[in-house]
This record gives structure tokens, C-alpha cells and sequence, in this order.
């Protein structure tokens, strides 16, 4: 958890003063203007997205869209932080764990996203606490029905703020694998139900 924090805190020292205090070529005008004026953003809608940048807008008497950018730079390092704590609970190496969260938090995309205005940064946050999740818990057998309803509503609102969190639901879904039918069905249905209420920020759109 050190090394974590601490690689954390080493890329929001990269990625800060990176941030982009103007609009770039992507979709960040358009998201700093929602923030500041509430207007629905394009579809999909980015609902847990707009609602935190929103907050954020209002909480720092700065300039909208350098403000997000850095908001972008921190959830990003925190996403890095978040892969080396997955790599490293899965092979148990922390010179291969290290390497691939530095890799990654450096890789040209992944600092472009870092220091703009965009939707990415938050989803590689909530990406990197779904399979903390998983990894965690799955690696401790802790499956009761409640943690397994918390994680849905987690996959849930991950998939509010970005459709492509699907692509890991296999991964989600094998956590609750069992032979025993009825268990496994047990445990989907608490994963599905928290899912269904975690997707709840889309009636934000309609308020």
C-alpha cells in the first residue's frame, strides 16, 4: 500500500504540471462548459462524470478547464497507483508489478488523458477499484451477498460513466462462479441488483 501511495503521489508530481490550462483538441471545452452550466453532455451522457467535475468547478475559483485537467491528473495517478496494487496481488513480483504501472502511466495516451480535460482518467480510476475489488475479495474467498451487492453497485456506476467497463464483466462475473447452481445464481443476482443501482446517475440526465 506504500509503494502505492507513493507511486501516486510521484505521477500527480509528472502529471500536474502537465495539465492543460486551455482547451486541446478533444472533447474538454464541451465538458468544462457543462460543468459550469449544467447542460447535458453529449451522449452517452457521462452522468457520474459531470456531476464530480461539477463539484469540483465549484469548489476552486480557477479557470474551468485547467481545473478538470488537474482533476483528470489526479484520478489518473491514482489509476496508476491502482494497477500496480492488481499486478502485484496477481504475480506477487514488485520489480514486474512496478514496471507495468510505470509503463502504463507514461505510455503517450495515457498522458494525454492525464492532463486534459476527458472522461478517461476517472474510468481507469473505477476500472482499477473494480479489479481491486475482484482481486481482493476473490483471493480471499469474502463472497457473502453484501460485498458482492457493494461491488454491483461499484461495476454500476463504472458503467454510468463509461459503456466500455463491459469489456471486464467477464472477469466481475467469474468472481461469483460455483458448480452449485443455485449459488451462483444467488450471488449473480446480488451482483446484478447492485449493478442496476449503481447505474442510477442516468436519472441525473433527467432532472
Amino acid at each position: 500500500m506504500l509503494i502505492a501511495a507513493v507511486l501516486t503521489l510521484v505521477f500527480a508530481l509528472v502529471y500536474l504540471p502537465r495539465a492543460a490550462v486551455g482547451p486541446q483538441n478533444s472533447d474538454g471545452a464541451e465538458l468544462a462548459t457543462a460543468a459550469v452550466t449544467g447542460e447535458v453532455i453529449h451522449p452517452p451522457g457521462y452522468p457520474v462524470y459531470h456531476r464530480l467535475a461539477s463539484y469540483v468547478v465549484q469548489s476552486r475559483e480557477d479557470v474551468a478547464y485547467h481545473t478538470l485537467a488537474k482533476f483528470s491528473a489526479m484520478l489518473q495517478a491514482l489509476a496508476v497507483g491502482m494497477l500496480f496494487l492488481v499486478s502485484y496481488l496477481l504475480c506477487r513480483h514488485l520489480l514486474l508489478s512496478l514496471a507495468i504501472a510505470i509503463a502504463w502511466g507514461l505510455d503517450s495516451p495515457t498522458l494525454h488523458t492525464a492532463t486534459d480535460t476527458e472522461v478517461f482518467a476517472l474510468h481507469h480510476f473505477l476500472v482499477g477499484v473494480v479489479l481491486f475489488a475482484c482481486v481482493w475479495f476473490g483471493g480471499r474467498g469474502k463472497l457473502h451477498g453484501g460485498l458482492l451487492f457493494l461491488l454491483g453497485i461499484l461495476c454500476g456506476l463504472a458503467g454510468a460513466h463509461h459503456q466500455t467497463i463491459i469489456f471486464w464483466a467477464p472477469v466481475v462475473i467469474g468472481l461469483t462462479w460455483t458448480s452449485n447452481w443455485y449459488l451462483f445464481a444467488r450471488r449473480l443476482g446480488f451482483l446484478v441488483t447492485g449493478s442496476i443501482i449503481g447505474l442510477s446517475p442516468y436519472l441525473l440526465l433527467f432532472s
